[in-house]
């Protein structure tokens, strides 16, 4: 899984775990009615159990996926019945703690000329304290359809994920649909694509993800080590706390909001998009514009602005934290963009305030989500700060 020579991105559907026809003789399917069921649905169900520092792999083209942690080691998996899912453990040595991530190529925009691509250079990630040799393997994936025959466009498969809390490493490739990971602390791989929504709540550990079209989330997570890279999909912080962080996208905006750092590498790039750090704690950050301006509003003060380079301080200064955006703006507030009221906000800083409050509203009817106490009035009466954006 983890050489160098392993063509991870596009083939490692086809190279780990047991052949098919073996893992579906150990599964076992088990189906009912009622609201139990997905969607009230007649639903499949299987569950495998896994020693500690197992390794899961979802692989599906198109669905609504759920995934959430418990303290057993077993790994359950819940899917309508008659999706083409197909579900099986296996076994796999593991020679080295890196995970390659290959060169991506992406179009980045279209002109009168043609459309410019862009590739997203190869990287590795490193797997923190994963112990070499021999580890359980559950691998849920999407069956292709027959030749000549795909699934309608709107057709969604869903599956729901409960995985041990020991799970070592948890592996996503979602071609597009909406996917939700809550509460798991360990190492998480995901590539996504198309507009697939990607939310991660309470999530913490290591993390790699790829969201190149869609949208990614995180709120009330809590990273060690995080690099996420996009080509158009927007990057949306809330309420997080991480050592180590660089989040890069092409066109997409990038929003740290109500955010923490400690000492380590932080760093949010856009080329076409804006970058906004919303800071709760002490740091020193530095901003940089090629086109655009860089933005500050701190401490009831009014709003600032300069051209191509400023920086600021938080409290008494601590972690260095850099953000540049090569076409568009940088900005630098404290607290929350949530907590000003939309209408006190200049042109500039709407744009920040709506990116954040539609990933809110994206989540809202997702239970995995919390929603946050109201903000009252001093009647008592609940104060609605939602932009009314047409």
């Amino acid at each position: 899984m983890f050489a160098r020579g392993a063509r991870l991105y596009h083939h490692c559907v086809h190279r780990s775990g047991p052949s098919a026809s073996r893992a579906l003789t150990a599964c076992a399917f088990f189906m009912f009615a009622g609201t139990a069921g997905l969607h009230g649905a007649v639903a499949a169900t299987t569950s495998y159990d896994v020693g500690d520092q197992s390794i899961v792999r979802l692989f599906v083209r198109s669905a609504t996926v759920t995934i959430k942690t418990w303290e057993r080691n077993t790994v359950a998996i819940e899917w309508t019945d008659g999706d083409p899912i197909v579900p099986f453990k296996g076994t796999q040595l593991v020679a080295s703690a890196t995970v390659p991530i290959l060169a991506q190529q992406v179009r980045e925009f279209l002109t009168a000329a043609g459309p410019v691509n862009v590739t997203l250079p190869p990287e590795d990630f490193p797997i923190s304290g994963f112990a070499l040799g021999l580890h359980d393997i559950v691998r849920v994936q999407e069956v292709p359809p027959p030749a000549g025959i795909d699934r309608a466009p709107t057709e969604l498969s869903h599956v729901t994920l409960t995985v041990p809390a020991s799970t070592r490493v948890l592996e996503l490739r979602v071609g597009r649909g909406d996917v939700t990971l809550s509460d798991y602390h360990g190492t998480t791989i995901a590539f996504t694509n198309a507009q697939t929504t990607v939310n991660f709540v309470r999530v913490g550990g290591d993390a790699f993800v790829q969201p190149l079209n869609g949208h990614f989330y995180a709120v009330d997570s809590n990273f060690n080590r995080l690099r996420v890279r996009s080509n158009h999909a927007d990057l949306v912080f809330e309420r997080c706390h991480i050592r180590e962080v660089e989040a890069t996208s092409l066109t997409g905006n990038i929003v740290y909001d109500n955010g923490t750092f400690e000492t380590g590498l932080a760093h949010f790039e856009s080329d076409r998009g804006n970058v906004a750090l919303g800071i709760s704690s002490a740091a020193t950050v530095s901003g940089h514009t090629q086109d655009g301006h860089v933005f500050s509003m701190q401490n009831g003060r009014a709003p600032a602005s300069s051209t191509n380079d400023a920086n600021a301080t938080f409290g008494t200064g601590g972690p260095s934290v850099s953000a540049s955006s090569t076409h568009r703006n940088v900005f630098f507030y404290d607290g929350s963009i949530a907590d000003r009221r939309p209408l006190t906000l200049v042109a500039p800083w709407r744009s920040v305030y709506a990116a954040l409050m539609s990933k809110r509203r994206a989540t809202v009817g997702n239970a995995a989500m919390p929603k946050p106490p109201p903000a009252l009035s001093p009647a008592g009466r609940p104060i609605d700060r939602r932009p009314r954006l047409r």
